[in-house]
């Protein structure tokens, strides 16, 4: 308590020290200071910190002389500020306690004791702050294949506007610029691998936090790349026919084993007696049938890796045909009968060095219509499609002589791919969740015909890239009302909503095509010498002014226009001069009595208006007593603009945006007294000069008193 006691005393005395020098100065040397020997500061209002970083600002000031340099807080709990006081450098390096805004007061003094004086904001910002992230190991796990979500927020004590930009490194590369991070290590990334991630704000101050990732080995099962043919083989014969590291394959290339089944059906395996079937160690499988019968088996292969993952082939069917007596075997049932045994072509050679051929009795004389295959040897000649891997193929089928094998390049969907070239033995297909820019991505899963728009930072081709739909030079930009583009709840392109109220007819701005202000285009017609109407200055209807010159006909047809209008001019002069010579050093008290002098022309008393005023002089004073208790000089001046604008919306019934040429035109359409529509613009004129200095609170107080005095005499003569 005592240490905060002191610092205000400290604080006050030196306010006090800077007032009378400031009085001092002012009283002494006034006569002496002029605008060419005072000095003058042109620094600006406001100077940007950043915590951490060593701040240099020399203080620009316009002078002939000398200066002697000083500083005083006004709100401010700066420590170690330094500013020399004979060259005006300020060298400080702000810490995290001096994060806020601080309001100085710079002082620049010649030896003449002329001086200027600065209120200065220091606006000290602070280094992003990691406040929360997943995983919190700092060295998580994941297994190859699968992934891991990366998360983190970050804060700073100053959020004014404050954006962040998310840069996630793998082992120094930069692979995402999101807040969250799936990273997806692939069949290839065993291993320990650094995940960085740094954020910058849009001060761009920095941080950054990171995580070892162990990344597991995960051994995946062989499989089948090509089918396994059926197999017709001769009686007691043996045939060495392929080699299975053909036919199954191991995404890590480990170094596979092999073993069959005899199959009864899925769930179930049995022994043959008929067949004996070798694999040696290379994986040449080598079938011997045992016996001379017709019989048919069916096979299923297994290739195993090291690590005891198996994958099966296809069931395929394995077949002994003997060479049988066709009239044996087609004995009739009637001794009339003649059997006569008809028989198809021959078949191809098959790869196991036979050919085969359907026989089958012409008259059925046993009445049972049987057929039976024969069978002979041939010489096999390799072809492209017999399932085998022989002249000089490089795969089953593929390779040399025939059609290229599937590779991962080959444009086709083939070798068990997900689709076409990705997938199963090959990459992993590209997704908008895969970190990698691939697909047509603008950016790393982002953009493109795809994947979801990009945020801005982010590259991009077209507008519709983008978040924003703003692409501006192949990166989104932040919406703006600026950019051309309909955007950010926009009603029209780039004004409505945030921005600036979209072009009217009524707004006093030549704009949106309007061949006159707020007329012609999309307006209604702009005046003319030939309308009929006096309007654009016209003396008359269609002449004067802009026109043509009235004649003496025209002037005699209105002749009672003319005759009011020099007896108004002429009352009005008259008045004019007695009240400027009375009234000379007030305007609004000798408007006001102008209007009191006229009051039987103009008299147009509503109690609605008076209503109005009441209501705007009830804000003003209770305003007025709130001034000197109240801390926020940006709330209060804020409030008492807003008294006066709402008192202009309600008694001239304007929209929400009006501008200086609305208030005039509604003004000459509502208020037909001269005299009272010079002191509301001038009533609003005076309001729009309050400032933001150190004696705010007096102009405010100053321009308060001024508000109530002519509202109240407004409401007398409205």
């Amino acid at each position: 308590m005592k240490k905060r006691k002191g610092k205000y005393i400290w604080f006050v005395k030196r306010l006090l020290i800077i007032a009378l020098l400031l009085s001092f100065l002012c009283i002494v040397r006034a006569q002496e200071c002029t605008q060419e020997t005072q000095p003058k500061l042109t620094m600006p209002l406001s100077l940007k910190l950043y915590e951490g970083q060593n701040y240099y600002y020399k203080i620009p000031v316009k002078s002939q002389n000398n200066l002697i340099f000083s500083w005083a807080p006004v709100n401010s709990s700066l420590k170690n500020f330094k500013l020399n006081s004979s060259t005006g450098e300020i060298n400080f390096t702000p810490k995290k306690s001096d994060v806020g805004f601080h309001k100085l007061i710079i002082l620049a003094v010649d030896e003449s004791e002329c001086f200027d004086t600065k209120l200065v904001t220091l606006i000290v910002y602070d280094k992003p702050l990691i406040t929360s992230y997943s995983p919190l190991s700092g060295e998580p796990s994941v297994d190859e294949g699968s992934y891991i979500k990366f998360n983190i927020n970050s804060s700073t004590e100053i959020e004014t506007a404050n954006s962040y930009r998310y840069e996630w490194h793998v082992d120094g590369k930069l692979i995402g610029i999101e807040k969250e991070f799936l990273y997806s290590p692939t069949f290839n990334d065993a291993g320990m691998h650094n995940i960085t991630v740094i954020i910058t704000d849009i001060n761009s101050m920095r941080i950054s936090h990171y995580w070892n990732v162990n990344v597991k080995n995960v051994n995946r099962p062989p499989y089948l790349k090509t089918q396994l043919p059926d197999l017709i083989i001769s009686p007691k014969k043996e045939i060495t026919l392929y080699n299975l590291n053909d036919y199954f394959n191991d995404l890590d290339n480990d170094l596979l084993k092999f073993d069959y089944n005899f199959i009864v059906d899925e769930n179930t395996t049995k022994y043959s007696e008929l067949y004996d079937i070798e694999i040696d160690e290379q994986g040449d499988v080598t079938f011997t049938s045992r016996m001379n019968v017709s019989y048919t088996d069916y096979v299923r292969f297994y290739a195993t890796d090291p690590y005891g993952k198996t994958g099966p082939s296809n069931i395929f069917k394995l077949r002994i045909i003997t060479t049988k007596d066709k009239f044996e075997f087609f004995q009739p049932v009637n001794k009339i009968c003649e059997v006569q045994v008809v028989c198809s072509e021959w078949s191809e050679c098959l790869p196991t060095g036979v050919r085969i051929r359907e026989c089958h009795d012409k008259n059925n004389c046993n009445e049972k219509n049987e057929t039976t295959l024969d069978i002979e040897e041939c010489d096999f000649n390799a072809t492209c499609f017999d399932g085998i891997k022989n002249q000089a193929e490089t795969g089953v089928d593929c390779g040399g002589p025939c059609l290229p094998c599937p590779t991962c390049e080959d444009g086709i969907k083939n070798q068990g791919e997900t689709d076409v070239d990705c997938g199963g033995p090959c990459t992993a297909c590209p997704s908008c969740n895969d970190s990698i820019k691939n697909q047509d991505e603008t950016d790393i899963d982002c953009g493109g015909s795809f994947c979801r728009v990009c945020e801005d930072g982010r590259f991009c081709k077209l507008h519709s890239d983008c978040l924003s739909f703003n692409c501006i030079n192949n990166t989104c930009m932040n919406p703006t009302c600026h950019d051309f583009r309909k955007n950010q709840n926009e009603s029209g392109i780039d004004c409505g909503g945030p921005c600036e109220a979209c072009p009217t007819c009524t707004d006093g701005i030549l704009n949106q095509a309007e061949s006159g202000i707020d007329c012609g285009g999309p307006c209604k017609a702009c005046a003319t010498c030939d309308d009929g109407i006096k309007n654009q200055n016209e003396f008359l209807a269609d002449c004067g002014g802009p026109c043509r010159a009235c004649t003496l006909q025209v002037i005699l047809t209105n002749w009672y226009i003319v005759f009011l209008a020099l007896l108004f001019v002429a009352l009005s002069g008259v008045i004019f001069l007695y009240l400027r010579k009375k009234y000379l050093n007030n305007e609004v008290d000798y408007l006001f009595k102008a209007n009191q002098k006229l009051m039987f022309v103009f008299r147009s008393h509503n109690d609605e208006k008076r209503q109005i005023s009441d209501n705007a002089l009830n804000s003003l004073q209770n305003l007025k007593s709130r001034i000197h208790t109240t801390e926020n000089d940006e709330q209060l001046s804020n409030e008492f603009h807003d008294i006066i604008k709402n008192y202009f919306k309600q008694l001239l019934l304007l929209d929400d945006a009006f501008t200086i040429g609305v208030l005039k035109r509604t003004l000459d359409s509502t208020i037909k007294n001269p005299f009272l529509r010079k002191i509301i613009l001038i009533l609003y004129e005076r309001t729009l000069t309050l400032g933001h200095s150190v004696l705010f609170k007096l102009e405010l107080n100053e321009k308060t008193d001024e508000a109530i005095s002519i509202i109240e005499k407004l409401k007398l003569s409205l």
